[in-house]
């Protein structure tokens, strides 16, 4: 019984729930700290992604020009 009890003790001690927020709450400390109050001014991380572009001279080509070119190709084949 008291094996199972000193077992029972020494596994609450591990539970990850709290050690982790301790350890999270430490961190949280020494950053603030070593940055002297900096890193709590800024903000928070952003989960947006960044707007999609298109690359300079991708654009897609007028129609008319595309039967122009396949017209001229023709010709070459030809």
């Amino acid at each position: 019984g008291i094996m199972e009890e000193m077992l029972d003790d020494t596994m609450e001690t591990l539970d990850d729930d709290e050690l982790e927020e301790e350890a999270d709450s430490e961190v949280e400390k020494v950053l603030y700290e070593l940055t002297a109050g900096e890193l709590g001014k800024a903000p928070a991380a952003v989960d947006d992604s960044l707007p999609v572009r298109e690359p300079e001279g991708a654009t897609a080509m007028p129609e008319e020009e595309d039967e122009d070119l396949t017209s001229r190709l023709e010709a070459l084949r030809s």
